[in-house]
């Protein structure tokens, strides 16, 4: 019980949480869940082994992809604290003394540990990461499972069929597939072997699908604007703010290396919107590193998270909420969502709505008339910015 309810150890920093390194770890009614429904499982088939592990996580409601990453976490917490210790060594990383049960080992403290609370980086290898999968993943198993079998057990493969097609919750799916497995128990090794000929794959951190890597990947880009843009303290606050997004506008507009290597996945595949955000939020970090303006990512107002947030005390605040042009929330995003956050922030000396225009064939100007229309007739004070993000076609491709 004691592994199953471990959290996430600190400073490993995987799964979902944005603001923290904790994992949320399993909870005891989950785990006892598990328990519970491994007693069953080998009751009903003794000969199951340790793959009854691989229908626990499928049928079990609650058990999702963070908490089996927390539950190997603590399984491998010893491989994962030497794997560190020998990264740190080649990189040559100031180190503590961290222990693990009886053993000590040297490893990089991690930047929000406290005296009170001192933990260590742990590092993870890359094959063994993946992103972390939808919620459907259960259903996505059966189906394969059924369109492999279709021409046996036809009876069985309507039912589980039904099942995952219904409007019903995933815990009632889970619980009614499960009963189907109990009826009909000399399927299950057969749905265990199929779940074996799924292979897993890495995260392609080289293609960096889903843009976790972009901050990193950005800075290489900064060397050749960095002097040609000029800000000192002396100017005036929103003029920064609009200056540094103009500038952000140019960087993007025309940079073909930089849309190409980090922000789409191909000629035709573009990074979905948060890539794009981090790049923002890169950019105008690193630009207003010189002045004293704060820049929060998803800054909750009393309306939800507007996606940035600039302030210089309670003097100046700018809201800026950043959309794609095929978001379909994107008109709702100036209509509703941007004066929703206006309306529960003190002191808004000014609102940006930037778009990033990612269509096909739309032209930019469009998208910018478009909106520019809606501002007009619901009369609207937010500034609009339609950016063009599209990979602009080679001299040889024309």
């Amino acid at each position: 019980m004691g592994l199953l309810t471990a959290k996430e150890p600190a400073g490993l920093c995987l799964g979902y949480s944005k603001n923290n390194t904790n994992g949320q770890g399993v909870e005891k009614n989950i785990a006892k869940l598990i328990i519970d429904n491994a007693i069953n499982m080998y009751r009903l088939f003794p000969d199951i082994g340790a793959e009854v592990f691989s229908l626990l996580g499928l049928l079990s409601e609650g058990v999702g992809a963070d908490y089996i990453g927390d539950i190997t976490s603590n399984i491998i917490l010893k491989e994962i604290h030497e794997f560190t210790e020998s990264i740190t060594k080649d990189l040559k990383l100031p180190i503590q003394q961290y222990w693990l049960g009886d053993k000590v080992y040297r490893l990089p403290k991690h930047p929000n540990a406290t005296e009170k609370r001192n933990f260590p980086i742990l590092f993870i290898a890359r094959d063994i990461l993946t992103d972390l999968p939808k919620d459907a993943d259960f259903e996505d198993i059966f189906e394969g499972f059924i369109n492999e079998n279709d021409t046996i057990r036809l009876e069985i493969n309507d039912k589980i069929s039904n099942i995952i097609k219904s409007d019903l919750k995933k815990a009632e799916k889970q619980s009614r597939i499960n009963e189907i497995l109990k009826e009909n128990s000399d399927i299950v090794m057969q749905i265990i072997e199929h779940i074996k000929t799924i292979e897993g794959t890495a995260y392609d951190f080289q293609g960096d699908p889903r843009g976790y890597l972009v901050r990193e990947r950005l800075l290489q880009f900064f060397d050749e604007i960095k002097t040609d843009i000029k800000i000192t303290k002396n100017h005036d606050n929103l003029k920064i703010i609009e200056y540094i997004i103009k500038r952000f506008e140019k960087f993007i507009q025309h940079n073909n290396k930089l849309k190409r290597e980090l922000l789409w996945k191909n000629e035709h595949e573009y990074k979905p919107e948060t890539a794009w955000q981090q790049v923002f939020h890169t950019f105008i970090n690193e630009i207003l590193s010189i002045c004293n303006i704060d820049v929060i990512p998803e800054k909750e107002t009393g309306s939800g998270p507007v996606d940035f947030y600039f302030s210089n005390g309670s003097k100046l605040r700018v809201l800026a909420e950043f959309k794609l042009s095929t978001n379909k929330k994107l008109k709702d995003g100036l209509v509703k969502q941007l004066e929703r956050y206006k309306e529960c922030t003190d002191n808004v000396k000014a609102a940006y709505f930037i778009c990033i225009n990612v269509h096909k064939t739309k032209q930019s100007q469009v998208i910018f008339s478009e909106l520019s229309k809606i501002k007009e007739k619901l009369n609207l004070n937010a500034k609009i910015i339609v950016i063009d993000g599209r990979i602009e076609q080679s001299a040889s491709n024309l």
